[in-house]
């Protein structure tokens, strides 16, 4: 986890969203804190999704850089404070 090297971060909560076969975005349920870190991830593959290159957030939506998935994938999503 390369964020953490320099950073002191408390974990605040934890989700899973599952984006479906042509979509590319999902709604978070929880309320990302101003300051605070996402790490997102993939269950199926485990690997880390990064922030800009993979993704990007707007309020609760996060959107995934790919224009739609070629599959259904359930994303892993962390947030530290």
């Amino acid at each position: 986890m390369s964020f953490f090297r320099n950073r002191k971060l408390g974990f605040k909560w934890y989700e899973e969203k599952t984006v479906a076969s042509g979509a590319n975005s999902f709604t978070l349920t929880n309320t990302v804190p101003v300051g605070a870190v996402l790490k997102i991830s993939d269950s199926k593959y485990g690997v880390e999704w990064d922030l800009t290159a993979h993704w990007t957030r707007s309020g609760q939506v996060v959107t995934l850089t790919e224009s739609s998935l070629a599959e259904s994938l359930t994303f892993q999503i962390w947030c530290y404070v």
